[in-house]
């Protein structure tokens, strides 16, 4: 812990960039999805809204990643919320766009079985 930057995952215990350069040079790309995918939460957390739709958009494809799991179906809460939050705060249709895309893979998932997403949808 102890980042400068809250949504920055540097700290005592790891940096960022690093452990991001090593995911590049050993093309572990579910451990850069679960990087984005914390700090989509914390932007969000946070209202950092801006910074959280790059995320969401580097993290859009995580079910592909990291199949048939809880990340995945809380990261599409995550993408979802802050997509609508864009929305709300700067008015432009892509964000609304985004934002129904998720919302219609949420009720897709609902509508298949219990993925626990029922609140999701509220």
């Amino acid at each position: 812990g102890k980042s400068e930057n809250p949504v920055v995952l540097t700290g005592t215990a790891m940096v960022q960039e690093h452990l991001l350069s090593h995911c590049k040079e050993t093309g572990n790309s579910v451990l850069r999805t679960m990087i984005f995918t914390h700090q989509l939460w914390l932007t969000y957390y946070l209202a950092e809204y801006d910074q959280g739709g790059m995320l969401a958009v580097k993290t859009e494809d995580v079910e592909r990643t990291i199949r048939s799991s809880p990340i995945v179906w809380r990261n599409a809460l995550f993408e979802g919320l802050t997509y609508f939050a864009l929305a709300k705060k700067t008015r432009k249709p892509i964000w609304k766009k985004r934002a129904n895309k998720i919302m219609g893979k949420v009720k897709k998932w609902v509508l298949l079985g219990n993925v626990n997403m029922h609140h999701g949808l509220q």
